[in-house]
């Protein structure tokens, strides 16, 4: 009788330690969630000051990967004639209208990770991104003959090496994400934007 007792004892704690043990492990493992995709719009913002627009699509489990086009819809790519950064051309400051376009433009593919330690239902998921691409960013002024002006700024670095990272948040499917990105060109200038987007998981 006592044996029988001390083994329904230990089988009880054995098997509550377990439902115990159970629990923790569900509370901190990793998410587990099924793969998902996401897209999301974006608006990018400069000291410049200047603005863009643009588009995200991609799909996360643990790891997953992005696909990111952003554009201040200005297509204006070249120019026969270039001016320094105070609007001289070949020594020689032209007459110039007041009409200035720049032009901007970013293709990015980038990898993003679940960072989130604690899978608690109350939690907001969470995402570390970064990316690499091809970004062009270029500023004109008109002449007074017609014709475009590309200046030589510092916030014009032309085409170059984009690179982007950031984070996001997904809270009930809704997607929230800030990031910074740059244009870089290692022989001119650099140009840095600070992007807001929000999407949706599906």
């Amino acid at each position: 009788m006592k044996k029988s007792c001390i083994l329904l004892i230990v089988a009880s704690l054995f098997l509550s330690s377990s439902t115990f043990a159970s629990e923790v492990c569900e509370q901190i493992a990793p998410p587990s969630k099924k793969s998902s995709q996401f897209a999301m719009g974006h608006f990018g913002f400069s000291l410049v000051p200047d603005c863009s627009f643009g588009v995200t699509y991609g799909q996360v489990k643990g790891v997953g990967w992005y696909a990111n086009l952003m554009t201040d819809f200005g297509f204006r790519f070249s120019s026969d004639i270039s001016a320094d950064a105070n609007g001289y051309v070949d020594g020689v400051l032209p007459f110039y209208t007041k009409k200035k376009k720049t032009s901007y433009f970013a293709v990015t593919v980038g990898g993003i990770a679940n960072i989130q330690v604690v899978n608690y239902s109350q939690l907001p998921e969470m995402y570390l991104f970064g990316g690499l691409g091809y970004g062009y960013r270029g500023v004109f002024y008109e002449l007074t003959n017609g014709e475009w002006a590309s200046w030589d700024l510092p916030s014009s670095p032309q085409g170059g090496l984009h690179w982007e990272f950031g984070g996001m948040c997904e809270i009930e499917n809704i997607a929230i994400s800030l990031g910074v990105s740059s244009v870089t060109n290692f022989k001119k200038s650099n140009f840095f934007e600070t992007k807001l987007g929000v999407g949706y998981f599906f």
